[in-house]
């Protein structure tokens, strides 16, 4: 593994910090219990405030960035020919999974 492919692990590690400012940016349009799971009939059914909603976000994103990053590793170590592999499979593992996090916030940020 050379260091491009560490600076794409990385940059898919900057991703947590860049959810955090996405939902400080969001924060004041964001209600202040927001609404975790809909059931089949589309009425909510689990709430949360605010702050959790967040801290639910950036823990996942980080635990799925752990899960995928020892993927990556794992891919690397055992097979160095394709360490080049591993690294895009965690940038673009965790772009999915930021975007998918992220994009329900942008949604609630539309007036």
């Amino acid at each position: 593994m050379d260091g491009s492919d560490l600076k794409k692990i990385l940059y898919a590690w900057l991703l947590v910090p860049l959810t955090a400012l996405d939902w400080c940016i969001a924060w004041r349009w964001v209600p202040e219990r927001a609404v975790m799971k809909v059931g089949s009939d589309g009425q909510p059914r689990a709430w949360a405030l605010r702050w959790d909603a967040m801290m639910f976000d950036i823990k996942l994103l980080s635990g799925c960035l752990l899960f995928i990053t020892a993927i990556g590793f794992l891919i690397a170590f055992q097979k160095p020919w394709k360490a080049s592999w591993g690294a895009w499979i965690v940038l673009l593992s965790g772009g999915f999974i930021f975007l998918l996090l992220n994009g329900v916030l942008w949604l609630t940020q539309v007036r």
